[in-house]
């Protein structure tokens, strides 16, 4: 295979992946407010909803810093929902 066929073959193995990404980003976000559907159901827990609400509000690349800025207690909550859900219903 000559240098340019390899170009090709690696540049569109890099486009493959950044749309792999975009799209489970967005499954993922899906899913986030899904949960937040869910959350909005009890008036309990107004401190998550609000914290779920600024997850999914939040632009792809703010999703870690916005996790980072909540309340220890929240962050494990919605990290400990996110780990039950099971891959395939984030992946659909």
């Amino acid at each position: 295979m000559s240098m340019s066929q390899d170009d090709s073959v690696y540049g569109q193995r890099i486009d493959d992946l950044r749309d792999f990404e975009r799209e489970y980003r967005e499954r993922l976000r899906m899913h986030l407010e899904d949960c937040l559907g869910t959350l909005d159901a009890r008036e309990d827990n107004l401190p998550l909803r609000v914290a779920a609400r600024r997850l999914s509000e939040a632009s792809d690349a703010d999703l870690a810093e916005v996790l980072a800025e909540l309340p220890e207690h929240l962050r494990q909550r919605i990290l400990t929902a996110l780990l039950r859900t099971p891959v395939t219903e984030v992946a659909q």
